[in-house]
């Protein structure tokens, strides 16, 4: 801290001054260095989310199955669009050894709480080698249905739960305002996949 020696009132008066004006440089160099971390911080989270969805920790998962020394789950993506869900399928190599997730067709469909059938789609994954002790992934996208366009059953599909949650819904665990997708992989892999929604966001 720099130290004041002369006796001048005038001169005491202006060191003053300048010890202000540059305590507020310093504090508003300390304040775009903050932001400059931040905006930093937030492009290397940016990056990793794309690199590997996996750091979504809110990712909604379905229940997952194993097979050939692979852990097999798929996932929802937080982030909503209008006409499209995105899903990850990951493939957890549980073994020592690269692991081949060989070439796939599967079904995936939806149905509401009450069973009925809404959705049915088509795909195929792609042979994939996963490496030891690696988490990969495969990333599919599904088409939403309209609300217009679905029949009456599955209009429940956009329904949201309500909140605030009431006395007459706080403690209703029953099947209503959710629905069920399933992933069934076909083939040399014969696996089910199933994960529970509250809405078709």
């Amino acid at each position: 801290m720099s130290k004041y020696y002369s006796r001048n009132p005038e001169e005491f008066q202006k060191y003053l001054t300048n010890l202000k004006a540059d305590n507020k440089k310093k504090n508003w160099r300390n304040l775009i260095y903050f932001i400059d971390l931040a905006l930093l911080m937030l492009v290397f989270f940016m990056i990793s989310k794309l690199i590997n969805p996996a750091l979504d920790v809110n990712l909604k998962s379905s229940t997952k199955e194993q097979v050939n020394g692979l852990e097999i789950y798929f996932t929802k993506s937080n982030q909503t669009e209008k006409d499209i869900v995105t899903y990850f399928l990951f493939l957890k190599n549980l073994t020592s050894n690269s692991t081949n997730f060989p070439e796939v067709t599967a079904e995936f469909t939806i149905q509401n709480e009450l069973g009925n059938l809404c959705y049915k789609k088509e795909l195929t994954f792609s042979q994939k080698m996963i490496s030891p002790n690696v988490i990969d992934f495969i990333s599919f996208v599904i088409p939403k249905i309209s609300r217009e366009n679905l029949s009456p059953e599955c209009k429940s599909l956009y329904k949201k739960p309500p909140f605030p949650k009431t006395i007459d819904t706080i403690f209703d665990f029953s099947k209503k305002y959710r629905f069920d997708s399933y992933l069934k992989l076909q083939g040399e892999i014969n696996k089910e996949l199933i994960m529970t929604d509250d809405y078709w966001r």
